[in-house]
């Protein structure tokens, strides 16, 4: 098997793994409060990348970035929480749908932060992809809804992130990266955890136990696959994530579904797939 076949089948993976997780955290969210989901989602997936961390070692986690590391953990503390509160509010694919925004937001987070030109093919797949945001929405004929806004803005920080991973994924391995991450988010969702803490079941402890897992799995498989291929072959099997979840929500959780979800995130998806591979270029040509 070749380099770029690995990374295209970790990345196949890594959309199973998240997709899981997310329906998981949809599972237990009527009876778990988010912000206990967002404690123990990090804690277990703390632990669960704890024995291949102690296999390498912690000068793994020696880096010049640490200023940057807890940056990026603040910012993506507040992905999550919206993220997982919104999960409990929505349909899980509607959620999968406008969380593709994620990429266009990046893209903007780009210029404003690290100065990237904008260019005319930039502009306008990102106008396409606002367009595919109205045609999710499709405001005017559907309420829109609390949740519906906290993906929105859940992707804006994940944009942000994204931005911020590039720079981190430079000068460390993608074991350091995890580590530092679910570490990072672990301490900063106690506080949310302590305010917001209830009685769990057996059963709860389980399936986070089993989320927490997923998700570092998840997160490890992304993050070696755009180490090992280009990011625009990486990030095209991204909207598989839509089919899992499309799965999930119909079979186990019986969400209603509207062509209109799958348009605007045919949309939303191509244009920030466009965005991916026309830096991909850009940067191959300078």
């Amino acid at each position: 098997m070749t380099v770029r076949s690995k990374a295209l089948l970790s990345m196949l993976l890594a959309t199973v793994a998240l997709s899981s997780m997310h329906a998981i955290i949809r599972h237990i969210g009527d009876e778990v409060h988010p912000f206990i989901i967002l404690f123990l989602r990090n804690l277990f997936g703390f632990i669960a990348i704890l024995p291949l961390l102690l296999r390498l070692g912690l000068g793994e986690l020696k880096t010049p970035d640490t200023r940057w590391f807890i940056l990026r953990a603040c910012i993506s503390i507040c992905a999550m929480a919206t993220w997982f509160y919104a999960l409990t509010l929505t349909p899980i694919v509607e959620a999968t749908a406008l969380s593709f925004t994620s990429a266009i937001f990046a893209s903007l987070a780009a210029v404003v932060f690290l100065r990237e030109r904008v260019r005319a093919r930039r502009v306008t797949a990102i106008v396409c992809g606002f367009i595919g945001v109205l045609v999710v929405l499709q405001p005017g004929s559907r309420e829109l809804s609390l949740a519906m806004l906290l993906v929105l803005f859940s992707s804006v920080c994940w944009g942000l992130s994204v931005v911020l991973a590039k720079r981190l994924t430079v000068r460390n391995s993608s074991t350091a990266v995890v580590a530092w991450m679910t570490s990072l988010l672990t301490i900063a969702s106690i506080p949310l955890a302590v305010w917001a803490w209830h009685p769990l079941e057996i059963e709860h402890w389980l399936w986070m136990g089993l989320g927490g897992g997923l998700a570092t799995i998840g997160h490890l498989c992304m993050t070696q696959a755009l180490k090992m291929t280009d990011t625009t072959a990486v990030m095209s099997l991204d909207f598989s994530r839509l089919i899992w979840t499309s799965l999930y929500g119909s079979f186990i959780f019986g969400d209603p579904t509207y062509p209109s979800t799958y348009l605007g995130a045919v949309i939303i998806f191509a244009s920030g797939l466009y965005i991916i591979y026309r830096e991909s270029q850009l940067k191959d040509s300078s």
